[in-house]
């Protein structure tokens, strides 16, 4: 939205679709034909809040100074916006190749783990079937080893409690 004071009356000046500089070259066209003192408030929001003030004094050519100082103004701010973007991009590529660094490395950790805890699983297992395998030995040994004089005692009872 720009302002502009015209013999002491305050004049709205509306153009969608300009730049501010496209803006202030129209009221600069305006002005100087019209007038030879002229006050320019201009508030406009790009990307952020851009606000310039201009009071003029005198002739055309300072006024054509100022028009050159908004224009730079105009391409220094889409320059930092460029710039801005640009680092943003950069941010977020850095970003995301450390979320896979990280990712990469968890999943190594976690495989490793497991391998880990399947080995020691493993030894584990070994440990109490060799244990109950011994066991198991021990009571087979104890079974054979038995005195043929107690197997012939108990073949003699049990004869006997089938013939009566």
């Amino acid at each position: 939205m720009l302002y502009f004071f015209i013999r002491e009356r305050v004049v709205k000046y509306r153009n969608k679709g300009l730049t501010i500089a496209q803006k202030i070259d129209n009221i600069i066209y305006i002005m100087t034909n019209k007038s030879i003192c002229f006050c320019v408030f201009i508030y406009k929001k790009i990307k952020h809040l851009v606000i310039v003030k201009i009071i003029y004094e005198g002739g055309y050519i300072l006024a054509k100074e100022v028009l050159e100082k908004i224009k730079n103004a105009e391409s220094e701010s889409d320059r930092i916006i460029a710039d801005a973007n640009e680092k943003a991009k950069d941010i977020l590529k850095n970003i995301e190749q450390k979320i896979k660094d990280d990712s990469d490395k968890i999943i190594s950790e976690a495989s490793i783990e497991a391998e880990n805890l399947k080995n020691q699983s493993i030894e584990d297992a070994e440990k109490k079937v060799n244990s109950l395998l011994n066991s198991e030995e021990e009571d087979v040994n104890r079974i054979l080893n038995i005195d043929e004089k107690r197997i012939d005692e108990v073949v003699n009872l049990l004869a006997e409690r089938i013939v009566k």
